[in-house]
Parts: C-alpha cells; sequence; structure tokens
C-alpha cells in the first residue's frame, strides 16, 4: 500500500512547500518520506509497520472519527476568532457557490425545486447506507460517508480544511460524497428499500426518468433546471479546438505579431514579458514571460508583487477596485520591464486608463486592449 501511496506523498510535499506561513512542514514531511521509503523493505521496519498497524487498528475509530474531527473544529474557531481577516470564515461555508464554480447546491438553500426532488432522493440515500450497512464494502462506503460529514462537510471544521488543505475550494469535496459512483450506490440503497413497497419503488423510478429528460432538455434551454446550463452556456463561448474563446484567441495572434515586428529587443537576457488578462497565453506563447494573471495565485506569497498585482489583475464583477493608487502602474510596468499588456478593460478600467501614459493601444476588441508598453531609452 506504502508504494501505491508514494506519488500522493510526494504531491503531499509539493503542495505544503507552498505554505510560507508554516515553512517546516514540506521539509519535515520530505524527510520522514525519505527514511521511511528508504528503510521499508528492511526487517526492523516491518516490525515498526505492524506494531502501528496494531495500533491503528485498535485506535483508528477514535482518531479519524473523534480526535482529528475536534481538533480541526477547534482550529477553525481559533482562525474564526483570532484571524477575522481570513476570508473563508463559518458564513463562507453557506455561500452560494453556484455563482463561480462548477458545483451543485446539495442543502435545499439556492436550488430549485427540481434539484431538490434529486436531493431528498440523495440525502435519503445516505441516511440507508449510515443505517443499514452490513457488508464490508458496505461498512466501507459507510466509513468515507462520515469521515466526510463530519470533517469536509462539516461547517464547524472546513476554515481548518480550507485554512491548511483546499484553500477556498474546499466546498468541492461534497463531490466525494456525490459524484456519479457513489449516487449509484445510493440510488441501489433506497431501490432496495423499496423492494416490498412496489408503487413507491416505481413513482422513484417515474420521477428519476422525468428528472433526466427535463434536465438534459432545460440544459440547453439555459436553464437553471438543466443538470449542466452551466457547462453548456460555458462551451457557448469557447473554441472546440483551442479550448479558449475567439477573442482570446485573437489577442494572442496580434501579441504573437507585435513580438515578431519587436524581435530585435529580446534575446536571452530579456524575452517578451506581458500582463494578460486573456487565458491561455501561457501555453500558445511558451517563449515568453507572464508575470501573472488574472485569476492565478490566490496566495499572496505566490505573487511577484502584490501591490502590483492588485492593480493589474481582472476584477470579478462583485469587487470594488484596489484601493492601491492607480497612478503607480506605469512605474511598476518599467520596473518589471513589462513589454505588453492584454487588458480586459471593461474588468479593470482603472488600470487601462492608468497605463495610457505609458502605453500604446495596439488593437481594441469588445473585450481586449492589447497595448504596447513605451520604453525609456
Amino acid at each position: 500500500m506504502s508504494i501505491i501511496v508514494l506519488p500522493m506523498a510526494i504531491y503531499a510535499v509539493a503542495m505544503f512547500s507552498r505554505n510560507k506561513e508554516i515553512p517546516w512542514i514540506a521539509p519535515a514531511l520530505a524527510l520522514i518520506f525519505i527514511a521511511y521509503y528508504s528503510l521499508r523493505f528492511t526487517k526492523w521496519m516491518k516490525k515498526i509497520i505492524e506494531i502501528i498497524e496494531k495500533f491503528f487498528f485498535r485506535h483508528g475509530k477514535f482518531i479519524f472519527f473523534i480526535l482529528i474531527p475536534v481538533l480541526m473544529m477547534m482550529f477553525a474557531a481559533y482562525v474564526n476568532f483570532f484571524k477575522p481577516d481570513y476570508l473563508y470564515d463559518y458564513a463562507y461555508y453557506f455561500n452560494n457557490h453556484q455563482d463561480y464554480d462548477m458545483v451543485k447546491d446539495y442543502y435545499f438553500i439556492y436550488s430549485h425545486i427540481f434539484d431538490n426532488i434529486l436531493n431528498i432522493i440523495r440525502w435519503i440515500g445516505v441516511i440507508l447506507i449510515l443505517w443499514k450497512a452490513h457488508s464490508e464494502e458496505q461498512n466501507y462506503i459507510k466509513s468515507l460517508f462520515v469521515m466526510m460529514l463530519i470533517l469536509f462537510l462539516n461547517p464547524l471544521a472546513t476554515t481548518a480544511v480550507a485554512y491548511l488543505i483546499a484553500s477556498n475550494v474546499f466546498y468541492r469535496t461534497v463531490e466525494v460524497l456525490f459524484n456519479p459512483f457513489t449516487e449509484m450506490l445510493i440510488l441501489l440503497a433506497v431501490i432496495q428499500y423499496l423492494d416490498h413497497r412496489e408503487w413507491i419503488k416505481r413513482m422513484l423510478l417515474v420521477i428519476l426518468c422525468i428528472e433526466i429528460v427535463v434536465g438534459h432538455v432545460a440544459s440547453y434551454l439555459d436553464s437553471d433546471w438543466g443538470l449542466y446550463t452551466f457547462h453548456v452556456n460555458g462551451g457557448k463561448t469557447v473554441n472546440p479546438i483551442y479550448k479558449i474563446s475567439d477573442e482570446e484567441i485573437e489577442a494572442i495572434h496580434v501579441l504573437e505579431g507585435l513580438i515578431e515586428r519587436d524581435q530585435n529587443r529580446f534575446n536571452d537576457e530579456h524575452q517578451p514579458t506581458i500582463i494578460s488578462h486573456a487565458e491561455g497565453v501561457r501555453t500558445f506563447l511558451p517563449n515568453v514571460y507572464q508575470i501573472f494573471t488574472a485569476r492565478d495565485y490566490y496566495y499572496i506569497w505566490n505573487r511577484v508583487d502584490w501591490i502590483f498585482y492588485d492593480l493589474a489583475r481582472r476584477h470579478y464583477d462583485w469587487e470594488t477596485p484596489a484601493t492601491e493608487d492607480y497612478a503607480r502602474s506605469c512605474g511598476y510596468l518599467d520596473y518589471y520591464d513589462v513589454d505588453y499588456l492584454i487588458i480586459q478593460y471593461w474588468e479593470n478600467p482603472e488600470f487601462d486608463k492608468a497605463t495610457d501614459a505609458c502605453a500604446i493601444t495596439e488593437i481594441t476588441t469588445s473585450k481586449f486592449k492589447i497595448k504596447s508598453v513605451t520604453k525609456n531609452e
């Protein structure tokens, strides 16, 4: 088993290496993993592993179902009360995450009645699995569900999950509980429970058929009743080959032409340096250096310059402009030797206006302005 999880161990070290607030976690884990895998097949290490396995068989339920959740809830309380500026607090759990991500609401808060019919079936199935699990396989699924409910879907603990592991996307862990595979088990549990209630089972199957048909059709009619309306709408603005919008493809082609025009300015010591609000630039123009993009780098410690980032990034519709002085924008462009800008000007008009003083607008589309930064000789 330890060999199978080796990639996860490497990923864990890489993930914790991004945490600059507790910098010792990644090297400590790396040393532990190196020591363990170096000695994994020695006799005395096998004895140690056997002792550890016996310990977890004896105390595992207490550790994973009581101790860890309680510690996580305590840490979440600490973050909420002593770090009030942390964004993903208790209240964030109850946001409508459908507004900005490809997730569903399973808690009956923001869902319409059509989704809530499915939610009722889902939660009844979860209750039945927790109540009637008997076989080894059923108990495994039961343990998974309990772990999800008391840790990853527990509003008193999810601040800790966000802070230590998943950041703002911790709510996606609900997909571990409700996904095509587990929902088959959930539905099977409901149908088996209704074995001796034939007319209710038939009604359930009719409801599911109606849900599927209407959900598929509504998805293509831009309706909230659709099963995957979000995905269909997103695909309407994306080129099926390049996986970005036609506007972004145009902006990248314009930038490519500008780089070719100005190629004498670039050498091994200075490659084209850009600020871009368009997706895909790093994919299609790998020779450019992109300082940061609009919605990358959620963590301040990953940014080249957090003030410059706040000035230059794309803004969400509901956000107010940066509090920093936009008049400093040209100074930052000069300091970081930026050559080109792709600005989604209606999302950050302040940065667009501020950079007019030190950049030439080469082309304006309905979405982007592509600018060449004027260099001080």
